[in-house]
């Protein structure tokens, strides 16, 4: 059910907005740091707009973290209702929203040598299987300035563009042994160097582009 929420809220702001606006709303197709994103805007006047977004991006990679080879499952994106303020009645615009944020990360590595995990060195039959991850808040404000008005004229299509930042929290990082072999001390001591990787994307930038079409 909370997975559903953020989707029947961007359904019910993309409504107001239609019907306070009038009638005048515009999709937006955009893509950025925060995945490939579409935008349902609904002008309420000349100053001010609710707009209802979707984005989502997954990607799988190998990473190197703290001296280790992880192959890693990255999930951008989410779901979220904003307030668009267009102070000089034009393009230009400040925002402030909340997301159902779903950024994560999935980590494996099986190592076919000795690696370093904590203040110790095992062998690969004493690792087994390292898996872990960093989750962030589910639920993010947004903080953010832009340029572009997909529900108000002149013109149909139109540029836009998102610059700002989510405000995610620390990542709360997860990480265990699959032999149960390696010392718990260990463990914390790498979640730890881990966590202080981490730190970097306690705020996630957003910056995208894409365009829009009043409807």
């Amino acid at each position: 059910m909370m997975r559903r929420l953020p989707v029947m809220l961007l359904v019910v702001a993309a409504s107001m907005g239609v019907t306070m606006a009038g009638d005048r709303f515009g999709v937006g197709i955009k893509a950025g740091t925060y995945g490939i994103a579409v935008d349902l805007t609904g002008r309420i006047n000349d100053y001010l707009a609710i707009r209802g977004s979707y984005a989502r991006f997954d990607h799988s990679d190998s990473i190197e973290l703290d001296d280790i080879d992880y192959d890693g499952e990255l999930e951008v994106g989410g779901a979220g209702l904003m307030l668009d303020i267009h102070p000089f009645k034009n393009g230009f615009r400040l925002t402030a929203g909340y997301f159902s944020n779903r950024n994560d990360l999935v980590i494996e590595a099986v190592p076919t040598q000795d690696i370093e995990i904590g203040d110790s060195t095992y062998t690969p039959a004493e690792v087994g299987t390292l898996d872990g991850g960093a989750d962030f808040e589910d639920t993010a404000p947004y903080f953010g300035i832009g340029y572009g008005h997909a529900a108000r004229g002149p013109g149909r299509v139109k540029l836009i563009l998102d610059a700002g930042v989510l405000m995610q929290g620390s990542a709360e990082i997860s990480l265990s042994s699959s032999t149960g072999l390696v010392s718990q001390d260990d463990i914390d001591q790498e979640i730890e160097n881990l966590e202080e990787d981490a730190e970097d994307y306690d705020f996630w930038p957003v910056v995208a582009i894409g365009i829009s079409f009043r409807i």
